[in-house]
């Protein structure tokens, strides 16, 4: 957006206009290309009281505290113009925080967000220590969505002012009529009213991948993720379009509920009031581990379920299971009334850690049944590691020592590769290294497989282990490192290791002819270095070595000379025993002599030369 202001100067009887353009927010343009950029308090301000630029685009550059800024939310359908926020708002993965409306008592569409109609989006975005107030239609982060809110979370409080309607505050959203996924909320919700949840009050629209963590606490429709899904529409073509019916899927809540009626670990209420059709309503693949507690219509994962307990009859929960303390005339997994004939019999509760044999569904196990991965594989639940429930690997479970879990719940492993090393490549011109990846780890205290790859002259190579020892050339190689506990790989994770060749010094062996039958003891190595060896630099503790055989020297001396004077020289003497070496190379005929040592560095030098070996086998005992 842009400011424009201008001033007139007169002078000498000319009259000069001087505009000064002023670029809206801390940058931008507001185009999806250039979105304005929201990096400051004052930024945020501009946004919040500037209606006319609630459709453009922004991204945040940086956190802000809105600690003591006087709020009111962005996007409000109760306003004369009935403003909407229909841009998209990109979090960027920054945090608001210390955001405060709580002086609209009697009003409506409270949040961060009041109300983002179809096809704005808020993306990306923590929003931290929040404190929302309202007569209804209050959440964290927006009262009201059409839209799509995606990988956004909300911590703080959100209740409801005495003087409001009484209805429908969560935890992220107080209504939802769009599609939420991949986000949560971690909020206290008491609005001592109705459809109130963890993290939406009313689902009208579509929940995917998210989860509950707060304390909820309401009337009637309460609910650890929602208060109150679905919405019941007449078939006459009345009520609402048929698209807004309320899917959850792939949700959980964890935390504690509790309310007066229709209560629930995950949802309070599920299909609305009774009547008219519940086509589309649905909860698939969820879990509650919420503790609930209230008066009348209680389940560990939906208290009232019209869809079941009302024609038309629909099979609308599948694949979803409680475990957590339901008040005692509550039900298992549904709350009541308690069929003769078992419903729903692709969901589960645990009898030992809900209290409750009953249930208006579901199949009650105990806590070993629940931790046993066949129990849901054999119900039709989507595993990792098998294909016959469906390609999608929904699902995982640590046996013995968890319920079933959501793959996207898992802590990613981390890889660590360990820290670059230098190696010495041995006289072949190859170094052995040993690789260490002890330091790579998992949260959830997963069991890890390791994979090493690198590549040689464009061939991949690959081993496994924590810590094992591969043969490298000289050069620098990257090798990468990935982990898997059993559920997913790991980011790659990288190593190089720099692979020094040795030093090829001239080597003079004597004497040139070795007589296995002569009386001489001792062979002679003189070992000459190039230029630039220092004598200081030579690790004199190691005693050179006699290939093959790998014979050590019995006693060796370092001495110098200068060539023309000037360039110095290291000119090592050894002596090794004739006849370990006659033993070690056993034929007769020419051969080929090694002499290895090393520098301080650990960096390897040699020299060779060619001796002929005579009649290898030593003279018998008593003959001469």
């Amino acid at each position: 957006m842009f400011h424009t202001h201008r001033k007139v100067l007169v002078s000498a009887g000319l009259v000069f206009c001087l505009i000064s353009i002023v670029f809206g927010y801390s940058g931008g343009s507001g185009t999806a290309e250039h979105p304005y950029q929201i990096g400051m308090v004052d930024d945020w301000i501009e946004l919040m009281n500037t209606p006319t630029d609630w459709d453009a685009n922004f991204v945040m550059t940086a956190d802000i505290n809105l600690q003591g800024v006087s709020l009111t939310p962005v996007g409000d359908a109760r306003n004369p113009t009935y403003s909407y926020f229909t841009g998209v708002f990109d979090g960027n993965g920054h945090i608001i925080r210390n955001a405060v409306i709580t002086d609209r008592p009697t009003e409506m569409d409270i949040g961060l967000f009041g109300h983002i109609y179809s096809d704005s989006q808020i993306r990306n975005l923590g929003v931290e220590d929040i404190n929302m107030s309202g007569g209804g239609l209050v959440g964290g982060l927006t009262g009201c969505s059409f839209g799509t809110i995606s990988n956004c979370y909300t911590t703080g409080k959100v209740s409801r002012s005495l003087e409001g309607r009484n209805t429908s505050f969560g935890g992220l959203v107080g209504k939802n009529f769009g599609t939420i996924t991949g986000s949560h909320a971690a909020c206290d919700v008491n609005a001592n009213g109705r459809r109130v949840g963890g993290l939406v009050g009313i689902n009208i629209g579509t929940i995917i991948d998210s989860y509950a963590g707060g304390t909820v606490n309401g009337d009637g429709s309460v609910g650890g993720l929602v208060g109150e899904n679905g919405y019941v529409f007449d078939e006459t073509g009345g009520g609402f379009n048929p698209d807004y019916v309320g899917r959850i899927a792939r949700c959980y809540a964890a935390g504690s509920v509790s309310g007066n009626r229709d209560v629930g670990g995950l949802v309070g209420n599920n299909g609305g009031d009774p009547g008219g059709s519940y086509a589309g309503v649905s909860i698939t693949d969820c879990y509650s581990t919420c503790e609930v507690t209230g008066n009348s219509d209680i389940g560990g994962l939906v208290g009232a379920d019209y869809t079941m307990t009302r024609p038309p009859i629909i099979d609308n929960i599948t694949h979803c299971y409680a475990a957590g303390r339901v008040d005692a005339n509550g039900g298992g997994l549904i709350g009541p009334p308690f069929p003769p004939i078992p419903l729903l019999l692709s969901n589960f509760w645990d009898i030992n850690v809900t209290g409750q044999t009953k249930s208006g569904g579901g199949i009650g196990l105990t806590t070993a049944e629940m931790m046993t991965r066949s129990t849901f594989t054999s119900a039709g639940w989507d595993f990792v590691n098998e294909t016959a429930n469906g390609p999608n690997d929904i699902w995982f479970i640590r046996e013995g020592r968890e319920y079933p879990r959501f793959v996207w719940e898992n802590n990613s492993p981390v890889a660590d590769a360990g820290p670059n090393q230098v190696a010495y490549a041995w006289i072949d011109g190859i170094a052995e290294v040993n690789l260490d990846g002890s330091g790579s780890y998992d949260e959830d205290g997963d069991e890890l497989t390791y994979l090493w790859t690198w590549s040689i002259d464009g061939n991949t190579n690959d081993t496994n282990g924590v810590d094992p020892t591969i043969e490298l050339p000289v050069g620098v190689l990257t090798i990468e490192l990935i982990v898997n506990d059993g559920f997913e790989d790991s980011e790659p994770n990288y190593v190089t290791i720099t692979v020094v060749e040795p030093i090829e010094g001239s080597l003079l062996v004597v004497p040139r002819i070795i007589n296995g039958r002569c009386g001489h003891q001792r062979i002679t190595a003189i070992l000459r270095l190039p230029a630039g060896i220092s004598r200081h630099q030579i690790d004199a503790s190691r005693k050179l070595l006699l290939y093959p055989g790998e014979i050590e020297a019995d006693y060796q001396f370092i001495t110098r000379h200068f060539e023309h004077g000037r360039v110095e020289r290291v000119v090592i003497f050894a002596f090794f025993d004739k006849e370990s070496l006659v033993d070690a190379v056993g034929s007769a005929g020419p051969v080929q002599l090694d002499v290895v040592g090393q520098l301080k560095t650990g960096r390897y030098f040699y020299g060779s030369d060619t001796v002929r070996i005579i009649n290898p086998q030593r003279r018998p005992p008593g003959r001469h």
